[in-house]
């Protein structure tokens, strides 16, 4: 029984121009860095939009139990878990969504997300995720400041960040994205 590969859309974030291949510059428009994988872009318009929200909802507790997971997270990097290291980001994200009452949105976009994990997996494996916590780390700090706007920013470059990582994940899995 043959094995379906599920293909990636890119998307150019000027142009709106659609493709199966990833190009780092936009064959329609000539931006230069603006593809990115469609469901990375929803995820992103939909994490930075619950940023917003988190700003009026969440509670002191709420704050300490995303940052309680952020220190967790700390020590499996330490560790160079990876497999650790994905289960507290996701964690990190299912209670983002839970603590906003949205439940159903991180249902749907899990659904549609696998290719999303092993990116995310071979990013860690490809960079140091220091990056990536940073981005949690100010994420927490902007809705305990109600910062609508840092925290929308910040949710915004957080998301996109695996647009930072492809050129690296590709030299080093060519495999992934054949």
């Amino acid at each position: 029984m043959a094995v379906t590969k599920n293909k990636s859309v890119y998307v150019c974030q000027s142009c709106g121009y659609e493709s199966v291949k990833w190009y780092g510059r936009c064959p329609d428009c000539g931006e230069w860095n603006s593809l990115v994988e469609e469901v990375r872009h929803l995820r992103s318009i939909v994490e930075t939009e619950l940023a917003v929200m988190a700003c009026d909802l969440l509670t002191e507790e709420d704050l300490d139990v995303l940052r309680e997971n952020i220190a967790i997270w700390k020590m499996y990097m330490e560790r160079k878990q990876t497999d650790k290291i994905l289960q507290f980001d996701k964690e990190f994200h299912r209670h983002f969504y839970e603590m906003c009452d949205r439940n159903y949105w991180y249902t749907l976009l899990e659904s549609l997300s696998p290719h999303f994990d092993r990116t995310t997996v071979l990013s860690f494996r490809c960079r140091p995720v220091n990056g990536i916590v940073s981005d949690h780390e100010e994420l927490v700090d902007a809705i305990a400041a109600r910062d609508r706007g840092r925290a929308a920013e910040t949710a915004r470059r957080h998301m996109l960040r695996y647009t930072e990582n492809i050129d690296t994940i590709r030299q080093a899995f060519p495999e992934y994205f054949a």
